[in-house]
């Protein structure tokens, strides 16, 4: 399912993982697909703030494509370094 790691600055140099969405309703069959449909939503997400828009309305955005919060989620990371969202 397609999902997105984000991210909060802390200093002008470190981020660190503040939230994970994913959207429960999209199911794909490949890895490949679901990161394809998440990178397009946020691309449409971010085109929404770009044009002036605010946090809410990017966030807005992703809610009516789908996607909620993941609470409590952990990142790990597969022997191919590939993320996996464990919950």
């Amino acid at each position: 399912m397609p999902s997105a790691l984000c991210y909060q600055q802390t200093t002008d140099a470190r981020w660190v993982e503040h939230f994970c969405l994913v959207n429960p309703a999209c199911h794909t069959n490949t890895e490949e697909q679901a990161s394809a449909i998440a990178e397009a939503d946020l691309k449409g997400a971010f085109e929404i703030k770009s044009q002036g828009g605010s946090d809410s309305k990017v966030a807005d955005f992703m809610r009516s494509k789908g996607y909620v919060n993941v609470e409590g989620f952990q990142r790990a990371v597969d022997q191919n370094n590939r993320t996996r969202l464990l919950q």
